[in-house]
This record gives structure tokens, sequence and C-alpha cells, in this order.
């Protein structure tokens, strides 16, 4: 009976990080995006304040970036041509219960993606 407890409690625990850790993720996309959208003129490169704005919001929550955060802009990229800025991120979730390594795998990459209009 214990073991199943256990299995339950550290079940619940980790299904609450990944909650977490998705949520994390998609306001750092839409912190991204947001940031894209407002600064004139469009810069979608790595060192970009839409990018250290991303990185910036998974650091608060003690997460990194699987790889670069990308923001992009349709083509052309000004506020009368209704363009759209796509801001992506992924964090890898790692379980620290062994067990549950068979429901979730060693990692389960997470990604989020958010839209906004250029303004």
């Amino acid at each position: 009976m214990r073991p199943v407890l256990m299995l339950l409690l550290f079940g619940t625990f980790e299904i609450s990080r990944l909650w977490l850790t998705v949520g994390v993720v998609a306001e750092a996309a839409r912190e991204g995006a947001r940031t894209g959208a407002v600064n004139t003129p469009f810069d979608g490169s790595s060192g970009s304040p839409a990018v250290t704005r991303m990185n910036a919001v998974l650091a608060g929550a003690s997460l990194t970036a699987a790889s670069t955060p990308t923001v992009t802009c349709s083509s052309p990229c000004n506020s009368t041509s209704n363009a759209t800025v796509t801001a992506t991120v992924t964090v890898n979730f790692v379980t620290g219960v062994p067990l549950l390594v068979p429901l979730f795998g060693a990692t389960k990459p997470i990604q989020q993606t958010a839209q906004m209009r250029f303004e």
C-alpha cells in the first residue's frame, strides 16, 4: 500500500511541476511576441530584446531554453501591413522521480508559440 501511495504522491508533484513549466514557457513565448511586436525596427536576432525577455522569464523560474528561442515577423514587418510577430520557445522538462520515467520519459520537450500583431 505504501509504494502505491508514494507513487501517487510523487506523481502528483511531478504533474504539478509539469503544469507549472508549461505555464512559464507559454508566458515566455507571449512576452517574446509582445516585446518583438512593439520594438521598431523589428529585430529577431538571438541577442534581440525579445529573445532576451524570453530568457529572462525562463530564468525567473530557474528554466533554460533547450535551444535559442526564435522571434520572426511576417514580411513586410511594419504596422501598416498587419504583420504578425511569432515567438517560439522550447524547454526540456526533466523528471526527478525514476519510477515516472516510463510515463513521461527521461525528458519531455515543452514547446509554446505565441503570435501578436506588429504595432
